[in-house]
């Protein structure tokens, strides 16, 4: 499924991480979108409970963009 791939993507990029690395998304659920299989299947996986124990092994944490940007 979408979702399980995705899944296995954002795993590794976590895995591969490095500090000051960027990871961007535009996750989302909006029907007739030309993405909207792979947006849904983002926003599904961003939204599982799962992720915060991804992002802990991978020692990585996620930032607003804004906050990125004001620093």
């Amino acid at each position: 499924s979408g979702q399980a791939r995705y899944a296995r993507l954002l795993r590794g990029w976590l895995a591969a991480a490095r500090p000051g690395d960027l990871l961007m998304c535009h996750p989302g659920d909006r029907a007739g979108d030309a993405l909207a299989a792979a947006r849904q299947a983002e926003f599904a996986v961003l939204a599982a409970p799962a992720l915060d124990d991804w992002l802990a092994q991978a020692r990585v944490r996620l930032l607003p963009m804004r906050r990125l940007l004001a620093a």
